[in-house]
């Protein structure tokens, strides 16, 4: 556990990522290799053989191989790109919070 003061809780309303860059399937999740620029939810679109793409593409083909895990949350626009995402609150605390 760390030692810190207390983080602040996230709004409500704040979008946090599902997957994380370290998952060996990130690229293809989050389609790092296509155009993801997105201004709303309506930019993002699910694709790909199994719906594991979140992209602005409308056109994403992915092989039929299912991988051990499929991403969680919505596919949406974060910060302005298309990505997996959940509500903040919704997500378990990383690490716990020691008050010292």
């Amino acid at each position: 556990p760390k030692c810190n003061d207390p983080p602040e809780p996230p709004a409500d309303d704040e979008r946090c990522p599902t997957v994380e860059e370290s998952d060996p399937n990130f690229g293809l999740f989050e389609a790092d290799f296509a155009d993801n620029d997105c201004i709303s939810d309506a930019d993002c679109l699910v694709g790909g053989c199994n719906a594991e793409v979140c992209s602005a593409s409308d056109d994403i083909n992915t092989l039929c191989v299912v991988p051990d895990t499929l991403p969680t949350g919505s596919c949406g626009c974060v910060k302005n790109q298309c990505i997996w995402y959940a509500q903040c609150s919704d997500l378990p605390p990383d690490e716990p919070i020691i008050n010292c």
